[in-house]
């Protein structure tokens, strides 16, 4: 099921191609970042990641474009 596919990539590693990096979190209705975590879109859902090593700490939800 997709749900299956989401949680699959939850704690995963975050390839540099796959990663958009976002810099204007309230466009997507997101609060400032959490200390330790970034939030980015990886493969069309916007997730949290840890800024060092890219590993996915969460996944927040499905969009269908890039905001920023």
């Amino acid at each position: 099921t997709p749900d299956d596919l989401i949680f699959d990539q939850f704690q995963e590693t975050a390839l540099p191609g796959q990663l958009h990096v976002i810099s204007h979190p309230g466009r997507y209705g997101l609060g400032p970042e959490l200390p330790g975590s970034i939030y980015a879109v990886v493969d069309g859902m916007l997730v949290r990641i840890d800024p060092d090593t890219r590993e996915i700490q969460s996944v927040i939800r499905r969009i269908d474009r890039i905001l920023d």
